[in-house]
C-alpha cells in the first residue's frame, strides 16, 4: 500500500509540474508568443543546468498532449550555419519526441494557440 501511494504522489506531481509549466508559458507569452525556446533554456540552466534534459522532455510532453501549445520546427543547418561554436547551442534546443528513441526536427519556438475551448 505504501508503493502505491508513492506512485499516485509521483503522478499528482507530474501533473501539477505539467500544469505549473504550462501556466509559466502562458503568462510569458502575454510579453513574447512565439517563446524561443533555446533562449529560454539557456537562461534556466544558468540556475539548473542538471535538469535541462528532463525539462526539454516536459515541455515535449506539453506540447504533444495539450492543444494550447504547438510549435515552429527549424533544422541542424539553420541553428549551426556560418559559426561552428554555435553547434554548442544544439543542446539548448528541443526535438520533437524528446525523451524518445525517436527524435525529429529541432523545435525553436513555443506557441501559445489563444481562443482554444
Amino acid at each position: 500500500m505504501n508503493k502505491e501511494k508513492t506512485v499516485e504522489n509521483l503522478h499528482v506531481s507530474q501533473h501539477s509540474s505539467n500544469e505549473m509549466l504550462a501556466d509559466f508559458f502562458i503568462k510569458m507569452s502575454k510579453k513574447q508568443n512565439p517563446i524561443h525556446i533555446p533562449s529560454f533554456l539557456r537562461i534556466r540552466s544558468l540556475y539548473y543546468p542538471e535538469n535541462r534534459e528532463e525539462l526539454k522532455r516536459q515541455i515535449w510532453e506539453l506540447i504533444k498532449n495539450d492543444e494550447r501549445f504547438t510549435y515552429e520546427r527549424t533544422s541542424e543547418i539553420f541553428i549551426t550555419k556560418g559559426l561552428k561554436r554555435n553547434e554548442r547551442f544544439l543542446r539548448f534546443y528541443l526535438r520533437e519526441g524528446e525523451g524518445t528513441n525517436n527524435l525529429g526536427s529541432y523545435i525553436s519556438h513555443l506557441v501559445v494557440r489563444r481562443n482554444i475551448g
